[in-house]
């Protein structure tokens, strides 16, 4: 990596088909009165015209750069998140999404939070909006008296998107997104960011950016898909778990262990059976017992039989 350039934001932006979409959220970045940026899109395999349309805007602005994901990274934002972060120049980073948009001043806010308070990433806030309608994302109400840590962002009493994080670079070196998660990867990321007790984090109220909402999205994909839903939710407890279980108390790794059994009994529901399921009984063993993981086998595959089997499910539990 090229030596980093001081109060140079990298913005990493992955991409996959939205020429309809990515020149609006292209404008907010070139709009931005922190003028020292590089844009830097990672394109997942795109077919229609993102790359056309990102060229015009590299003819018109040499700080946004184009780049395709490499064969060797799986497919998907984790991957071209991690890719961007290698490639990048910055002293600070900020993942963003290519369907969202930046307020004028997102940047110089971010950063004048780090600096006044000396903390290694700092935390605003977005609006939801639509193509006739914009309003509040009542979710960030928990951050005004939670504090940002492992325990209350692990169990969801603060809220944030991975577009309202600008990080210093240090902050994430060797930090990065799981490429095999397909959904969730910011909850996996920001569990292990916590985890390092030398990092500190700021929240901050204000509203520095704009999320589209629309039916693309993959959370809206997901429930369409039940099933599908049901097994993302299992893989992301399961792998944040795997990820922080030795450096965090027992309590909070116990309740990652519970949201995947959770999650497991659900998939047995719709006769599915978690592909984590042997490794899953083992570590309740480690972690509980040998009764308590001979209860959540019993549960699971009377479930899956029966459809009933919660109660042993339950007996499972940390």
């Amino acid at each position: 990596m090229s030596k980093l350039n001081k109060d140079l934001v990298s913005i990493i932006i992955p991409t996959y088909n939205r020429a309809h979409l990515i020149g609006e959220t292209l404008d907010s970045v070139i709009a931005q009165t922190h003028e020292n940026w590089e844009c830097i899109l990672v394109d997942d395999g795109s077919t229609d015209d993102t790359e056309k349309i990102v060229f015009d805007y590299i003819n018109r602005d040499t700080r946004i750069q184009y780049h395709q994901r490499p064969d060797y990274k799986l497919k998907g934002a984790p991957s071209c998140r991690n890719y961007g972060v290698e490639i990048s120049k910055g002293d600070f980073i900020i993942f963003f999404d290519s369907d969202d948009l930046m307020l004028d001043s997102k940047l110089k806010d971010h950063i004048q939070v780090i600096d006044a308070n000396e903390v290694d990433y700092s935390i605003s806030k977005f609006d939801n909006f639509t193509h006739n309608s914009r309003y509040p994302e009542f979710s960030y109400s928990k951050n005004e008296e939670g504090i940002i840590d492992l325990k209350n962002y692990l169990r969801m009493n603060i809220f944030w998107g991975t577009i309202d994080v600008l990080f210093k670079r240090r902050s994430i070196t060797n930090h990065m997104f799981d490429e095999k998660l397909n959904s969730g990867q910011e909850y996996n990321f920001f569990c292990g960011l916590l985890v390092k007790k030398d990092i500190t984090g700021l929240f901050f109220n204000k509203v520095t950016s704009l999320r589209r909402l629309h039916n693309t999205s993959i959370q809206s994909d997901q429930k369409v898909d039940k099933i599908r839903y049901v097994f993302n939710k299992t893989e992301i407890f399961w792998r944040t778990y795997l990820r922080v279980k030795d450096v965090v108390n027992s309590s909070e790794a116990l309740f990652l262990l519970k949201r995947a059994q959770s999650y497991s009994y659900e998939l047995a529901r719709y006769k599915k059976i978690n592909k984590y399921f042997i490794n899953l009984m083992l570590e309740i063993k480690k972690q509980s017992g040998v009764l308590k993981s001979i209860a959540f086998s019993l549960g699971i595959v009377s479930t899956y039989s029966l459809g009933k089997g919660y109660i042993l499910i339950r007996k499972s539990f940390p």
